[in-house]
């Protein structure tokens, strides 16, 4: 486009210079103007509608991910830490977080387990609580599923947790019985699911 306005010009120039040695018309000064013209006000469209896309760009990269996505759209991540097991309480498993995480209502985790259990607890321990008390244990006990994947769901916020633990056994801390030949239970992965609010 700046090319094209150079080449008017230059012609323009040409033109008035014949005009003034009486070789050329009007009209035809008249018409390089009027072309001259529309180019420059193309170019100010041009400015006009970069400006308004770089306004644009610059509202976007200032929003956070979770707002540019569907609310229904969970941000899944690994939790990772520490993984531990013991034949203690009939058989239990645990993964001690690298740093305390708070859990929100409404977040889904999934835990991989392994061994024999057919139910377990699971626990979310918050930091400041010995582990070997029976607290924190979320809702009752839990089938586990065919592909030993067990997802759960929660209603309640849990803050500062340093440990998520499962739990098999016939009776874990001879309060909860799932079953005398409940096998044992330990936990190979976990990831944490956020749905964006």
């Amino acid at each position: 486009m700046l090319r094209k306005i150079a080449v008017l010009v230059f012609l323009l120039m040409g033109t008035i210079s014949i005009v003034n040695g009486q070789t050329s018309t009007k009209g035809d000064a008249r018409a390089i103007l009027v072309e001259l013209g529309d180019s420059l006000r193309n170019i100010t469209d041009s400015t006009q509608q970069c400006q308004a896309l770089l306004k644009q760009i610059k509202a976007w990269q200032q929003k956070k991910l979770s707002e540019l996505e569907p609310p229904d759209t969970p941000r899944c991540r690994s939790l990772v830490g520490k993984i531990g097991s013991s034949l203690e309480w009939g058989g239990s498993g645990w993964l001690d977080l690298d740093t305390p995480t708070d859990f929100v209502k409404g977040d889904r985790f999934r835990v991989k387990i392994v061994g024999t259990a057919a139910k377990i607890l699971i626990r979310l321990l918050p930091k400041g609580i010995p582990p070997g008390l029976p607290q924190e244990i979320i809702g009752s006990a839990i089938t586990v599923p065919e592909s030993r994947i067990v997802e759960v769901s929660l209603d309640t916020d849990f803050k500062g947790i340093i440990q998520i633990s499962v739990h098999g056994g016939p009776n874990p801390w001879g309060m909860y019985p799932l079953g005398a030949n409940n096998g044992p239970a330990a936990l190979a992965a976990a990831e944490l699911c956020r749905y964006n609010k």
